[in-house]
């Protein structure tokens, strides 16, 4: 068997898992361990001389911060700050990958796109400059064949470069090459989340298992994502779906707005209550991982609220508030 066969195969094999793990959950199989969330906060910290403008996950070790419109500032779970970074353009997104917390990437007002590698040491992965505003982007995982970064312009244009994930940058090249220009992958794009975007003409997609439905609920707002699959939220209705042309799932219906999806766990407000389904943080007990599904939480007024891997995070113009569950 060919190496390029071995990797077929090992892909068919991925798949596969991502959809076994989705239709488990799905009915319900995981919440077997199901206990109800114990909110307490990790950390609260106040930035007097400094303004939070908005706050995205860090896989499993934190979260990463836009402050001040041009300062990037990353804080682990128990709010230790490990790295600044100050920009002569304003921030416009952020993105670290899920899969891995080494790797972030900051689209700035200027058109460029800096991803850096956290390790020992702080580098810069790439430094790419486009001709149009960037509208947001998507870091996918480093330490594996879907480490790529993707650039959707306002322009509905969208570009890749890194690894060659499922031939997804060139038709011509084996998947392990890496390609540091950006390609076009797509255009009439309208939005991007992850490893999912979806067309001007109401299709979805998703890089690993290609096209996912030819049809959007009614009202589509943004895209988001729930156990790695398309997550598309109207005004208050966040609909999932599973396998390609299967029906959109009804996740949550909310209050307009309050909603927050991350890997395997949604939060959202319905009649002014906040709900919380995910990963707990507390111990294993048995087989399977402590969940919650449709827990309700009780959190201050005031805040914006994010879900992250296993917590929460709350935070104001000065105030950043991360809870475990």
């Amino acid at each position: 068997m060919t190496k390029r066969q071995v990797r077929l195969n090992m892909k068919k094999y991925q798949i596969a898992v991502y959809m076994l793990i989705a239709s488990i959950v799905v009915n319900g199989c995981l919440y077997s361990n199901s206990t109800t969330p114990d909110l307490k906060i990790k950390f609260q910290q106040t930035y007097e001389n400094d303004v939070i403008d908005f706050v995205v996950p860090r896989g499993m070790e934190g979260i990463v911060c836009s402050m001040n419109k041009d300062e990037l500032v990353v804080l682990t779970f128990d709010g230790t700050e490990i790295m600044r970074e100050s920009y002569s353009s304003e921030i416009i997104t952020i993105d670290s990958s899920s899969q891995v917390s080494d790797k972030i990437s900051v689209a700035l007002s200027n058109n460029e796109v800096i991803t850096y590698v956290i390790e020992d040491e702080i580098s810069v992965k790439y430094d790419q400059t486009f001709d149009h505003q960037i509208k947001t982007i998507a870091s996918l995982g480093r330490y594996s064949d879907e480490d790529m970064e993707l650039v959707l312009l306002e322009t509905g244009e969208l570009y890749g470069y890194g690894l060659n994930y499922n031939r997804l940058l060139s038709e011509n090249a084996d998947e392990e090459t890496a390609i540091d220009t950006p390609v076009l992958v797509a255009e009439n794009i309208t939005d991007l989340f992850q490893y999912c975007y979806i067309t001007e003409d109401g299709r979805c997609f998703d890089i690993r298992m290609g096209e996912m439905s030819n049809s959007l609920p009614s009202g589509v707002t943004e895209l988001q994502s729930y156990h790695c699959y398309p997550l598309l939220c109207t005004e208050n209705t966040a609909y999932c779906i599973y396998s390609p042309f299967s029906e959109w799932k009804e996740e949550a219906d909310y209050d307009p707005g309050y909603v927050s999806a991350y890997e395997a766990g949604i939060m959202y407000r319905l009649d002014n209550i906040w709900y919380y389904s995910g990963t707990l943080s507390a111990p294993r007990r048995g087989k399977g991982v402590p969940e919650s599904k449709d827990a309700k939480i009780d959190l201050p007024e005031g805040y914006d609220y994010l879900i992250l891997f296993e917590g929460l995070v709350g935070y104001d113009e000065h105030t950043i508030i991360l809870y475990s569950v």
